[in-house]
């Protein structure tokens, strides 16, 4: 399909639901119906990567990455495995891999579901206590692995699955 940037930036506005991080939308694929059709196929057939559990779009550019997190619903902050961007101006494809010991780490998964998803209460339980903790005041900190962990234990604080617990 091929798009313009007005129109492109017209359909991404059009997304109500997701996470907003400065130019980006992050939807988990659950709630994928928030995002037009015509863009949704667009992006995953320029992709090719059927393993997707988030979308990210970026509002200003033609760009948008399908990400993988494996453990999405069962770590409390889990990692991104594998990424796929797509550039819709030019066709470009980008793969990336991630290794465990410092991956990208995702935060606040409740505001890329759906409102009315079950896990919601869940995620925002461990918002909850992480926010209580201090861990999202400087973001610079939290966002790959290992100076995640390194926040974490700083605090008295580790993850065990989809629970962040305090050190006894």
């Amino acid at each position: 399909m091929t798009m313009t940037l007005k129109t492109y930036q017209a359909l991404v506005a059009k997304v109500k639901a997701g996470k907003r991080v400065g130019t980006s939308i992050y939807l988990h694929r659950s709630a994928q119906g928030a995002i037009p059709t015509s863009l949704l196929l667009a992006v995953t057939t320029m992709a090719g990567f059927p393993e997707y559990d988030l979308i990210k779009l970026d509002k200003r550019t033609m760009k948008a990455s399908l990400l993988r997190y494996p453990t999405f619903f069962e770590d409390a902050f889990p990692g991104l495995t594998e990424a796929v961007s797509v550039d819709l101006a030019t066709g470009k494809v980008t793969r990336r891999q991630y290794k465990p010991e410092n991956a990208p780490i995702l935060h606040r998964k409740e505001t890329m579901l759906r409102a009315d998803h079950p896990d919601v209460p869940r995620f925002q339980a461990v918002t909850a206590k992480a926010e209580a903790h201090g861990l999202f005041e400087k973001p610079s900190t939290i966002g790959f692995q290992r100076r995640w962990d390194a926040l974490l234990a700083s605090k008295g604080l580790y993850v065990k699955g989809a629970e962040l617990l305090e050190v006894v």
